[in-house]
Order: C-alpha cells, then sequence, then structure tokens
C-alpha cells in the first residue's frame, strides 16, 4: 500500500491540553472535560475537572443539526444541580 501517508502513533510530546467525555440519556447531554496526561495518553480523570456542560435534549428527535438543543449550558443553573451529579456519577461510573 505504497504512496499514502505513514500513520504516526501520538506520544508524550502530542500537545494536547484537554479531553472532553460525554454521556447521553433519553433527554440530557453531559460533558466534563479533563487535563490530559500526556505520559500515559489518557485523560487525568483524578484532577479536578476543567469544566462542565449540560445540555436538554427533551424533543432531539437526531434528526437535524439544526436545532438549538445545545445553545444553554445548564451546568452552572442551581436548578439542575441534582441532575448534574447525576450524570456526574453516571460518566464516572462508565470511564473508571
Amino acid at each position: 500500500m505504497g504512496g499514502g501517508r505513514k500513520y504516526r502513533k501520538p506520544n508524550s510530546h502530542f500537545n494536547l491540553a484537554q479531553m472532553g467525555r460525554s454521556v447521553r440519556t433519553a433527554n440530557f447531554r453531559y460533558t466534563k472535560w479533563f487535563q490530559w496526561d500526556g505520559e500515559n495518553l489518557k485523560p487525568s480523570f483524578r484532577t479536578p475537572a476543567i469544566g462542565v456542560e449540560l445540555y436538554n435534549h427533551t424533543g432531539d428527535l437526531g434528526d437535524s443539526f439544526d436545532g438549538d438543543y445545545e445553545a444553554y449550558n445548564l451546568a452552572n443553573d442551581p436548578r439542575y444541580d441534582a441532575l448534574v451529579r447525576e450524570m456526574d456519577e453516571l460518566l464516572l461510573s462508565l470511564i473508571e
């Protein structure tokens, strides 16, 4: 298979600062952003998160990218504190 570009495996010099991991339920998408661990080539789940996002996807049938479902980050809205904690627990249970 000559002529193509050679694949380069990422290494510790790979300049990535952060990585987000998401979980989706029927009505919400939650993303948590972590520092990138360049030595181990994975997010640093044990360090404090860089940020979180929570979006309401109620009514999103997944048939269009034109909706306003991710126009408002609800993660810092006190009315969603319990849901943020629940989604955070779900996400961490899937990645640890």
